[in-house]
């Protein structure tokens, strides 16, 4: 079941598409690798959607970390400081709450990193095998559900963590494409000998 609703018009994709500005749309081109396009269809979406789901399980792990580290550097403070730790209490619970939540968000979306590993290698020894457009979709659906219901990441963190993220995603993915396009080379000229 595709959980999204009707696509939108035209119109209406043109008309939110001018509140965002230039460089915002600019920063969007190429942030997949262009050796992606080498790879057949269904195995693009899969190790783009592979890429998304590690970038951002570890956006979550890195912001749960952090939330653990401040909780626990409070509390040192308020003690050393002879603070009344009650009147914070609301604050550490909201650190907490937003720290599960990510990490729980990071969890879940290992899980799917899995599953997407598992069609990844599937596909990549069985050259001929193709990932099928219902099983794309299906994850897409998940990933597009964990979205709109998973705890927002801070703008300000995301921008700080792009440089590096990004070129750890891209080292992956085109690491992943050699080792496809190596294999699926190996397996066509296996053929050629029978």
């Amino acid at each position: 079941t595709i959980l999204i609703g009707k696509k939108p018009s035209e119109k209406m994709i043109a008309k939110y598409a001018r509140r965002v500005p230039t460089k915002a749309h600019e920063k969007l081109f190429n942030w997949y690798p262009a050796a992606i396009a080498t790879l057949p269809a269904s195995l693009a979406r899969t190790v783009c959607q592979r890429a998304n789901v590690w970038w951002d399980s570890r956006l979550r792990r890195g912001l749960s970390a952090g939330l653990a580290i401040l909780a626990a550097s409070l509390l040192a403070l308020l003690v050393f400081e002879r603070q009344h730790v009650e009147s914070y209490l609301p604050l550490f619970e909201l650190l907490v709450q937003q720290m599960i939540a990510h990490h729980e968000s990071a969890r879940h979306l290992d899980h799917l990193g899995k599953r997407l590993d598992a069609l990844l290698d599937e596909a990549s020894t069985l050259p001929n095998r193709s990932i099928s457009t219902t099983t794309t979709r299906s994850i897409q659906d998940e990933i597009y559900h964990h979205r709109t219901t998973a705890q927002t990441i801070p703008t300000w963190l995301y921008n700080l963590l792009r440089p590096h993220f990004e070129k750890s995603m891209k080292f992956n993915a085109e690491a992943y494409i050699k080792g496809v396009l190596s294999r699926k080379n190996s397996f066509d000229k296996g053929l050629k000998r029978v």
